[in-house]
C-alpha cells in the first residue's frame, strides 16, 4: 500500500493528462478482431434470364441451290438428206443465238450484282449499328458469291453450247457434202440424159 500514495505517479498522471487535453488527441480504440472467421453468408442461387434478342437482317439469306447446266437433247433429224442440211442450218442459227442470249442474260445479272454490292457498301460505312454492318457485310459477301456462282454457271453453259455447236457444225459439214455429191450426180446424170 505504500506505492499507493507515490508522489511521482500522480505526477505522470497530470503530466499526460494536461498533454492530452491540449493537443486534442483522441484516446485509441482496440480494434476487435474475432478469433474464429464467421461463416460466410450463404448466397442464393441465381435464377437464369431469358434474354430476347433481336436480330434484324439487311436482306433474307440467299439459300445455296445448286444451279445446274443446262441440258439440251438434239431432235432427231427426220427427213430426206436435203430436208436434214436445212434443218441443221436452222439449229446453228439458233445455237449462235442462244449463245448470244446467254451472253447478254450474264452481263444484265453481273450488273445488277454489282449495283447491290456497290449499294450495300455504301449503306454499310453510313450505318452506326454493329450488328446491321455485319449484317450488310454478309450480304455483300453472298453476293460476290452468288456472282462467283453466276460466272462458272455461264461457262458451263457457254461450253455446253459451244460443244452442241460444234458437233452441228460437224453433222452440217458432213451432210452439205454429201448433198453436194448427190448434185453432181444428179447434174451429171441431167447432162448425159440431155446429150
Amino acid at each position: 500500500m505504500a506505492y499507493e500514495n507515490n508522489p511521482y505517479e500522480s505526477m505522470k498522471k497530470t503530466k499526460t493528462e494536461g498533454y492530452k487535453a491540449k493537443v486534442g488527441y483522441k484516446e485509441e480504440e482496440k480494434e476487435k478482431y474475432p478469433q474464429s472467421p464467421e461463416k460466410p453468408h450463404e448466397y442464393l442461387a441465381r435464377k437464369d434470364t431469358e434474354r430476347l434478342v433481336v436480330s434484324r437482317e439487311a436482306m433474307p439469306r440467299i439459300d445455296d441451290a445448286r444451279i445446274e447446266s443446262l441440258k439440251r437433247m438434239a431432235p432427231v433429224i427426220v427427213g430426206d438428206l436435203f430436208d436434214r442440211v436445212r434443218f441443221l442450218e436452222e439449229r446453228i442459227a439458233e445455237m449462235k443465238d442462244m449463245m448470244q442470249t446467254r451472253e447478254t442474260i450474264h452481263q444484265m445479272i453481273i450488273e445488277d450484282i454489282d449495283k447491290d454490292i456497290i449499294e450495300k457498301d455504301r449503306l454499310a460505312g453510313i450505318v452506326s449499328d454493329l450488328h446491321e454492318r455485319r449484317n450488310l457485310k454478309l450480304d455483300i459477301s453472298i453476293l460476290r458469291k452468288e456472282k462467283r456462282h453466276e460466272s462458272v454457271q455461264f461457262w458451263k453453259d457457254h461450253l455446253e453450247l459451244m460443244t452442241e455447236l460444234r458437233t452441228l457444225s460437224e453433222q452440217y459439214e458432213t451432210e452439205s457434202k454429201i448433198v453436194g455429191i448427190f448434185r453432181n450426180v444428179s447434174d451429171n446424170n441431167a447432162v448425159q440424159d440431155a446429150v
